[in-house]
C-alpha cells in the first residue's frame, strides 16, 4: 500500500520516494495470521504468547505478529517513527 501511495504521488506531480531499506510483510496460514516487520534477525523479546520485537540497543527494529493484524500496524507504525527520529 505505501508502495501505491508513492505512485499517486509521483503521477500527481508531488516529490515522493519508497524505503526500500524497511520491509514488512502479512502472510495467512488457514485462519492464522503473520506478519513480519522490519529486522527479525537475533535475539528479540517476547512481549506475550503473540508478539516478538527484535531492538538495536532499545530501540525496536523489527517485529513478528501473530494473529493480531491491527496489532501488528501499530508495531509498525512504532518502528518506522523510531527509524525517522534515529
Amino acid at each position: 500500500m505505501e508502495q501505491a501511495r508513492v505512485l499517486a504521488d509521483l503521477l500527481g506531480g508531488k516529490e515522493a520516494g519508497y524505503d526500500f531499506s524497511f520491509r514488512s510483510a502479512v502472510f495467512k496460514f488457514a485462519d492464522l495470521s503473520i506478519a513480519l516487520i522490519g529486522r527479525t534477525r537475533g535475539d528479540g523479546k517476547w512481549l506475550n504468547d503473540e508478539t516478538k520485537v527484535f531492538y538495536s540497543g532499545d530501540r525496536p527494529v523489527g517485529a513478528v505478529v501473530f494473529g493480531n493484524l491491527r496489532k501488528a500496524l501499530r508495531l509498525e507504525k512504532e518502528i518506522k517513527e523510531a527509524r525517522r527520529s534515529n
